[in-house]
This record gives structure tokens, C-alpha cells and sequence, in this order.
């Protein structure tokens, strides 16, 4: 008996080894159906019977399932050694665990255990000596199903056929796990909300392979997602997988003369290296940061309206203003016209027909009350002035809010791209990292609009400034001349008139000349008054653009963009909750003979699947009985392992 453990001890040691030498892949199929359902010991931890008697205690333990599969991966014989090396309650007088299994064997001594409803109770003395090894076989479903599927040259071959064959050797083998867990997953969201989430949960079980290819029949070697090792004349091809709750590895090879050695597989309940990268502190910055430039967006938008309404009124008043112009264009236009016909008449002396100019020239100037009032122009100038000030001071305090964000926009603008860079395309912080980019040059967009409105607008402030400055130096005193004329031609009779024409001629050509320039000046003030309305019109539809703009920016994007922060939250939070119970599964899993009762123990499992050799009929070869002396002591061990199941 005491072999038996021995070489058990052995075979643990030597898979150990392996084990750290391998490498393993994570390829969890997210669309496989559960099948099966686990029930985990901290479910029932309130329902475990007390112990029958105070001096029994419950048993510290080691189990390793040794499993036998054939060539296709089904189950030919599955036996656990049990390694007792403590008890929970010192001093007990026994010390027992729990299992169903069909026959129970001491490796050591002949010492045999008491079994009561499932219960293996030894005599605690037992320990004082040595530990306690025992073996019991068992009939279940192993945690993780496996199949082999063999193919030579790309076509599906039984492994019988395999042996002596030569060509493309592919193994395809694939894992189930079988420890479905069906209970929603748990946590809280950014809110502080408990969310439920029903989800697809396994024990956590690492699958970890090991197959020796003789390199005098195989070359061209290709393990897949595993790795080879060349140690002498033999390739040690190690892998391993995480079935959650599939997974599959292929391995091919060019063989001839093909013979197969012992697929060993150890399962251990473990998870996987899960790289510790926490994205929820970022994103809680960023959603924080995304909150600040709403508000100072928010604060945007209120300028940005108050210059909108501010320009709809200026521009309103403008063509209200402009719009008393119209009736001056055709009194400059008789002007012109009178004012040649008398100075026609002054060159050819015709008195009459002169008087008759100036009496035309009377009614003509009569017309001057049609013309705007000069005082009233000047009050809507002096108001329009006054606006035009205080839209130049919005738009540079819109400037300025402007210039305010750009801090937090280049920040934005960097987190934006690291999200694209450190997510894959299609996930949620990737789609969220490319719409904070959008949304950014949309800003920068709106900026420029800002910019050149004000461009736009500074020389409408200047085109104004020009034009009251004509109104106040040239247009007013034109206008007083105009009056002062009028009188002039109302005062006194015609004869008295024709008398003192001659006397009056010279300041006639004085009014004439400031007449003159008056219409000059109008001509001018008339042509930038025509461009003023279709500027201003523009001018607010710019304005009006960037107002919608920045509303539309905080009201869809902006609210976008937190909510897509909040999501990302949260499922970063519902990750940790899945790891934390993914780790509780694995940990929570501690024997194949009775998880439930058996507490104080772990577990590993250690499987191999028979050899595909050359058999000559004539001279059976034994694979046990003709190994050379000089074989290494680990390929000793799994020799002897076969044995155990013999």
C-alpha cells in the first residue's frame, strides 16, 4: 500500500512541474448554453448538519481524482486518493469526511475506516504516526467533459486506424465545464442602485495539458495556443485553457509511422491572471469633467442668446431706421437734376426762366419735411451706437468662455483618444472615446463661428461709427443749409426777390456748394446703409447658428456623452462583481467526492487517455514490462500511474 502513495505523491510532483512551465488562453464563448446547474457550499452553509458526536472531528485533506479516459475522451475509470494530514478539532477522538463512493481501500496500513451515510471516519491515531491515504472509487460526472477527435491529412480517422499511419496529424480537443451556476450577479450601479443581472457564471477550472511527441516520428510541430518543448529527442507540447464554458485547443504535427503517447490533463479550480486595470476612477474624472463643461457650456449658451436677441433687435431697429431713407433718394435725384437747370440758367442770364428754377427749387426744398427728422435720426443713431457697444462687450465676455473651456477641452480631447487606443472597436468607451472627439471639433467649430463674428462684427461697429460721424459733420449742417435756403427763397416778394438776386447770388453758390457736398456725403451713407441690413441679417443668422449649435452641443451631445460615462461605470462595476464571484466559485470549490460537507480540503484532477502504438501481433509489446532501465524517473511515474488503475 504504501507504493501506491508514493508513486501518487510523485505524480503530483512531476504535474506540478509541468504546470509552471505552461502557458494557457482565455476564450470564453459567450453564446454556449448552459447545461447543468451547480450548487456552491456557501448557499447551504446555514443548513450544514452540527457534528454527531463532540469527538469526531472534520477531516483536513488533500483529494486528487485520477481519472483514465479513452482515446475519445470518455470516462473509463475515475478514482480519488485522499491525503488527511489534519483535523479541524484537535484531541478528537476521529476524524472523518464525506464522499459517495462505491469501495474505500487504505494505502497505507490495514487499517479500515468506519462508514456512516457517507461518512469515512478513521481513528485519529492514525495521524499521530503518519498522514492518512486512502482510495475510493467513484462514479459522476466530472466537472469539465473533454473530447478528442482525431484527423490525418484534414480527414476525421478513429484513433484505432491511427496507429502506423503517416501524414498531417491534427488533434482537435475540446472542454466543457459542467459547473453551471444560475443565480443573477449583483452590485451597484453609479447611482447606488442594487442592479440584478441575470448572466452565464461557471466555477472557474484551468485545464492544463501536457503531450510528448517522440521527434524521430513527428516534425513540424505546431501546438496551437500552447508551446513546445524540445528536450532531447522528445517535444513536450504544454497548454492550457479555460473552458467558461467552452474552449478548444488544436494541435498538428507531420508524423510517419505514428504512434501516440499518454495525454495528461490537470484540472484545478483556479481563475485565470486577470490583469488589475480599474478604468472606473478615469471615467468618473471624465464624467466629472464632462459636468463641469456642461455648466460652462450652460453659461455659453445664456451669452450666446442674450448677443442673439441683442443683434434681433439692433437689426430691427437698423431697417426701421434705413427704411426712412427711402424717401430721400428721389428728392437727391430732383435735386440734381434742379440744380443743373439753374446753373444752365445762371450761364445764359435767362432771369425769368431762373425765377421760375427758384420757384421750383422753393417747392422742391418744401420737401424737406418728408425727409427723416434730424434729431430723431440722431437718437436712433446715439441708441443704435450704444447696442452695438454693448453686443462688442457680450461677444468678448463669449470669448472669454470660450477661451475658459479650452483647458478642459484639450483634456477631454486626450481621454478621448486614449479611450480609442486602450478599447476595442464596437465597445462602448470606444464608440464614447470617438463621439468626445466629434463633439470637441463641433466646439472648436462653434469657436471659429464665434470668431468671425466678431470679425464680421467689429467692422459693422466700424461702418457705423463712419456713418454717425457723416450724419453729425456732413449730413446735419447740409440739412440746416437746405432750411436755411427755404427761407431764404419764402422771404419777400417776387420783384423784391428779382432785386435782390443779384445780392444774393454769391451766398446761393455757398448753399449750392454745401448742398453739394451734402448729396456727396448721402450718396456714400445711402450705399454703406444699403449693405447694412443684408450684413446684419447675416451677421444673426451666424449668431443663431452658433446659439444652436451650443444648445444642441449641450442638450445631445453633452448629455450623451454622460450617459455613456455612467455606462461605462457601471459595467465596470458589474466586471468586478463578476470577478469577485468568479473567485468566490473557485475558491468555494474544494472536493469532487462531496463539496458540500467537505470544507477543510482542496482538490486538483489528474487524467490521461491511453497510448495509440504499433501492435505486432506476432510479439505483443508490454508497455510496462520492457521500458528501458534508463528511462527518466518522471516517465517511470507515469508508467506506474497506469498501474493504479490496473
Amino acid at each position: 500500500m504504501k507504493n501506491k502513495i508514493y508513486y501518487s505523491i510523485a505524480i503530483i510532483i512531476t504535474v506540478m512541474f509541468a504546470l509552471g512551465s505552461a502557458a494557457y488562453s482565455v476564450v470564453p464563448d459567450q453564446g454556449a448554453s448552459q447545461e447543468g446547474s451547480y450548487r456552491p457550499a456557501f448557499l447551504a452553509e446555514n443548513v450544514l448538519p452540527e457534528n454527531p458526536n463532540e469527538d469526531e472531528s472534520p477531516a483536513v485533506k488533500n483529494e486528487t481524482v485520477y481519472v483514465l479516459l479513452d482515446h475519445y475522451g470518455a470516462v473509463l475509470d475515475q478514482r480519488i486518493v485522499n491525503r488527511i494530514y489534519g483535523q479541524e478539532i484537535p484531541g478528537a477522538d476521529s476524524v472523518f469526511d464525506y464522499g459517495v463512493y462505491t469501495s474505500v481501500e487504505n494505502m497505507i496500513t490495514g487499517d479500515e475506516p468506519a462508514i456512516i451515510d457517507n461518512r469515512i471516519i478513521w481513528d485519529s491515531q492514525l495521524l499521530k504516526n503518519e498522514d492518512i491515504y486512502y482510495e475510493g472509487t467513484i462514479k459522476q460526472q466530472l466537472p469539465v467533459d473533454i473530447t478528442i477527435t482525431y484527423y490525418l491529412d484534414g480527414i476525421e480517422i478513429e484513433p484505432e486506424n491511427l496507429a502506423g499511419k503517416s501524414g498531417r496529424l491534427e488533434l482537435l480537443i475540446k472542454f466543457k465545464n459542467n459547473l453551471s451556476y444560475n443565480e443573477p450577479l449583483s452590485y451597484y450601479d453609479y447611482e447606488g442602485n442594487l442592479v440584478t443581472k441575470q448572466d452565464d457564471n461557471y466555477v472557474p477550472l484551468l485545464v492544463q495539458g501536457t503531450l510528448d511527441a517522440d521527434l524521430n516520428l513527428y516534425s513540424e510541430i505546431d501546438p496551437g495556443n500552447g508551446m513546445s518543448l524540445i528536450m532531447g529527442q522528445t517535444a513536450s507540447i504544454n497548454f492550457m485553457v479555460f473552458p467558461y464554458p467552452e474552449d478548444e485547443i488544436i494541435i498538428s504535427m507531420d508524423g510517419i509511422d505514428i504512434e501516440l503517447e499518454r495525454i495528461t490533463f490537470m484540472i484545478i479550480p483556479q481563475m485565470p491572471a486577470v490583469p488589475d486595470v480599474d478604468i472606473e476612477d478615469m471615467l468618473i474624472q471624465m464624467l466629472e469633467g464632462i459636468r463641469m463643461f456642461s455648466e460652462g457650456l450652460g453659461e455659453l449658451s445664456a451669452g450666446a442668446d442674450r448677443i442673439l436677441q441683442g443683434l434681433i433687435r439692433f437689426n430691427d431697429e437698423s431697417k426701421r431706421m434705413t427704411s426712412g431713407f427711402d424717401d430721400l433718394y428721389p428728392v437727391i435725384e430732383e435735386y440734381k437734376a434742379q440744380r443743373e437747370n439753374l446753373l444752365g440758367m445762371l450761364d445764359s442770364r435767362d432771369i425769368e426762366e431762373m425765377l421760375n428754377s427758384i420757384d421750383n427749387l422753393e417747392l422742391l426744398l418744401a420737401e424737406i419735411k418728408n425727409i427723416p427728422d434730424a434729431s430723431e435720426l440722431s437718437s436712433e443713431l446715439n441708441q443704435a451706437a450704444a447696442e452695438t457697444e454693448e453686443l462688442g462687450i457680450q461677444l468678448n465676455e463669449l470669448n472669454q468662455i470660450f477661451s475658459g473651456l479650452e483647458k478642459s477641452s484639450r483634456q477631454i480631447y486626450v481621454e478621448a483618444e486614449k479611450l480609442i487606443k486602450e478599447n476595442e472597436p464596437g465597445t462602448p468607451l470606444h464608440e464614447l472615446g470617438l463621439l468626445l472627439i466629434v463633439r470637441e471639433e463641433e466646439l472648436q467649430s462653434a469657436s471659429y463661428q464665434n470668431y468671425l463674428a466678431g470679425q464680421s462684427f467689429s467692422a459693422l461697429e466700424n461702418n457705423l461709427d463712419s456713418f454717425q460721424q457723416n450724419w453729425l459733420n456732413n449730413y446735419m449742417p447740409g440739412l440746416n443749409a437746405l432750411e436755411e435756403l427755404n427761407v431764404l427763397l419764402k422771404a419777400g416778394d417776387i420783384p423784391d426777390r428779382i432785386k435782390s438776386f443779384r445780392q444774393e447770388i454769391s451766398k446761393l453758390n455757398e448753399y449750392l456748394e454745401m448742398a453739394d457736398q451734402f448729396i456727396i456725403e448721402s450718396d456714400s451713407m445711402l450705399a454703406e446703409i444699403e449693405m447694412l441690413p443684408e450684413a446684419l441679417d447675416q451677421m444673426e443668422a451666424g449668431q443663431k447658428r452658433l446659439t444652436d449649435g451650443i444648445n444642441a452641443l449641450r442638450s445631445e451631445g453633452l448629455k450623451a456623452m454622460e450617459e455613456g460615462l455612467i455606462e461605462g461605470i457601471n459595467e465596470s462595476r458589474a466586471g468586478k462583481a463578476k470577478i469577485e464571484l468568479m473567485k468566490k466559485l473557485a475558491d468555494d470549490y474544494r472536493s469532487y467526492a462531496d463539496n458540500e460537507h467537505n470544507r477543510s480540503s482542496e482538490v486538483r484532477f489528474i487524467i490521461q487517455t491511453p497510448r495509440i502504438e504499433i501492435v505486432n501481433i506476432d510479439s505483443p509489446v508490454s508497455v510496462d514490462n520492457n521500458q528501458d532501465s534508463s528511462e527518466r524517473w518522471t516517465e517511470n511515474i507515469l508508467a506506474k500511474f497506469v498501474n493504479l488503475f490496473q
